[in-house]
C-alpha cells in the first residue's frame, strides 16, 4: 500500500484527458476538408476559420488546434484563467478571473462576441470550451454591474449549491450563456469542442452552455436562490432581473430562451475517461479495483464519511484501490481557506479520529481536482497517508476546528499532504482514490 501509487494513479487520470491527445481525435484537416466530430466541411481557397475558446483548459486546447489548422485560422480569441496561458501563434489570449469574474472577464467576453457577430453563413467558428468559462466569460445584463455579478458568484460558490444549480442561475443572469452565444453567431456555423467538468456531461450545463440551447427557466433559477436562502444576500438588481424574466416567461407561450436550433458540439473528454485511465493504472500496479458507480455529488464532508464506510465494509481481495469521480460541494460557514477536495480528505481524517481514536489500519485517501485548482488555493487537493497521520499525531492536532472553519488548506500546510500540480491543461472534475 503506497501513497506513491495513489499519486501515480492520479497522474495517469490527468494524462488521459490532455487536449494534445484529445483534440486530434475530433479535429482533422485534409487539404481544404475539415472534420469536426461527426461533421465535415469543405473550405474554399479563401475561406478561413475563426477559433475562439474559454475555460481553464482553453489555451491547451487552442495550442493543439493550431497545430492541426495552422494558417487556416483567420484569427482567434482565447480567454483563460490567470497563469494558464500557453504560447499561441494565431490566437490572442486573455487572462481573466476565476472562480470569481473580474473586469478582464467582461473584456474577454466582449472580445469573443465581437469576433463572431455579423458573420455570414459560410463562416465557420470553432469554440474550444472547458470548465471555468462561466466566470471567465462574463457579460453585464442591463442594470446589473460587475460588482453585482461578483457578489452573485461568491454567494453561489459558498452556499452549497451543486454545479447544475449554480449554472442554472448564471445562465439566467446573462445574455451570452444558455445558448445565447450561438444566436449571436448566426447564421455562421459554430461547432463546440467540450471538455466536460459537470456530472452527467450535460452540455447545456458545462461552462453554463454558451452555445447549447437552455431548457431551464427563470423560475428554475429563482428556485435555486430561494432554496439556498440567497434572496437577501444577492443584489436587488439580480432579483429584479430574475423576476422580470419570470414575468416574461409567464406571458409567453414560447419563451425566447427556448431555442430550436440544433447545436453542433462534441464532448472530447470527461471524468469517466479519466477514471478508466486510473483503473488501468491501478490494475497495472497489481491492485484489485473497485469503481464506485454513482457520481460523486453532494456535501464534501458527508461524502468523505460515505467513502470511508465503503472502504471499511469491503472484505474482498486486497490490496484494493477504490475510485470515485465527480464533484462535491461545500457549504462555507467559516472564514478559513480551502477547497472541496481538501475538505473531503480532512473530513475523512476527522471521522477516523472520532470513531476509531487511532490511525491503525487506515487507508490512503487522495482527493484532487483534475484542473490543479481546489477552491481559492494553489493546491489541487490533498492526501491522507502515513506521513500525514504521523504529523497529526506528533503535533497532537485536532482536525475538527479546521473542518468547522472550512480551513483545510492551513491544516494540510501544517501536516503535509497538499497536492500541488500547478495548471494541468485539463478540467474534468475531481478524482478520489482510496487504497487499502
Amino acid at each position: 500500500m503506497s501513497a506513491v501509487h495513489a499519486k501515480e494513479i492520479y497522474d495517469a487520470a490527468l494524462n488521459s484527458v490532455q487536449p494534445e491527445s484529445l483534440i486530434p481525435q475530433f479535429l482533422k484537416l485534409d487539404g481544404n476538408s475539415i472534420t469536426i466530430g461527426d461533421n465535415s466541411y469543405e473550405l474554399d481557397s479563401s475561406q478561413k476559420i475563426i477559433l475562439i475558446g474559454a475555460g481553464k483548459a482553453s489555451a491547451a486546447m487552442a495550442q493543439a488546434a493550431e497545430k492541426i489548422l495552422g494558417d487556416k485560422i483567420a484569427f482567434g480569441i482565447i480567454v483563460t484563467k490567470y497563469g494558464h496561458s500557453l504560447p499561441l501563434k494565431y490566437c490572442k489570449i486573455i487572462e481573466a478571473g476565476h472562480p470569481v469574474p473580474d473586469q478582464n472577464s467582461v473584456f474577454g467576453c466582449s472580445q469573443i462576441v465581437g469576433a463572431i457577430e455579423g458573420k455570414n453563413e459560410s463562416d465557420l467558428i470553432i469554440f474550444l470550451l472547458s470548465g471555468g468559462a462561466s466566470s471567465l466569460l462574463t457579460d453585464l445584463p442591463t442594470g446589473i454591474s460587475l460588482d453585482d455579478i461578483i457578489n452573485l458568484n461568491k454567494n453561489l460558490l459558498n452556499c452549497g449549491a451543486d454545479i447544475h444549480e449554480t449554472n442554472t442561475v448564471r445562465k439566467h443572469v446573462s445574455q451570452i450563456k444558455g445558448g445565447q452565444l450561438t444566436k449571436i453567431a448566426l447564421p455562421a456555423k459554430i461547432h463546440t469542442l467540450i471538455l466536460s467538468d459537470v456530472p452527467g456531461d450535460d452540455p447545456s450545463s458545462i461552462a453554463s452552455g454558451p452555445t447549447i440551447p437552455d431548457q431551464t427557466t427563470f423560475k428554475d433559477a429563482f428556485d435555486v436562490v430561494v432554496k439556498y436562502k440567497l434572496e437577501n444576500k444577492i443584489p436587488t438588481s439580480v432579483i429584479d432581473w430574475l423576476h422580470k424574466g419570470i414575468t416574461e416567461e409567464n406571458n409567453s407561450n414560447n419563451s425566447e430562451r427556448k431555442d430550436n436550433y440544433g447545436p453542433l458540439y462534441s464532448i472530447i473528454g470527461s471524468n469517466s475517461s479519466a477514471i478508466d485511465a486510473a483503473r488501468k493504472k491501478a490494475t497495472e500496479l497489481k491492485y484489485h479495483v473497485e469503481i464506485i458507480p454513482s457520481i460523486l455529488h453532494g456535501e464534501a464532508r458527508e461524502k468523505a464519511i460515505e467513502f470511508l464506510q465503503i472502504i471499511n465494509k469491503y472484505t474482498a481481495p486486497r490490496p484494493v484501490c477504490f475510485l470515485w469521480g465527480g464533484e462535491s460541494s461545500v457549504t462555507v460557514k467559516g472564514d478559513g481557506k480551502g477547497g472541496r477536495c481538501q475538505e473531503f480528505v480532512l473530513s475523512a481524517i476527522n471521522e477516523i479520529i472520532k470513531s476509531a481514536g487511532d490511525f491503525s489500519n487506515t487507508p490512503i485517501i487522495l482527493c484532487a481536482g483534475t484542473d490543479g485548482t481546489d477552491g481559492d488555493t494553489d493546491a489541487a487537493g490533498a492526501i491522507m497517508d502515513k506521513s500525514v497521520l504521523e504529523s497529526i499525531k506528533s503535533m497532537k492536532l485536532d482536525p475538527f476546528p479546521y473542518l468547522d472553519q472550512n480551513n483545510s488548506y492551513n491544516f494540510f500546510r501544517k501536516t503535509g499532504g497538499l497536492i500541488v500540480t500547478g495548471p494541468t491543461s485539463t478540467n474534468v472534475m475531481d478524482i478520489v482514490i482510496g487504497i487499502k
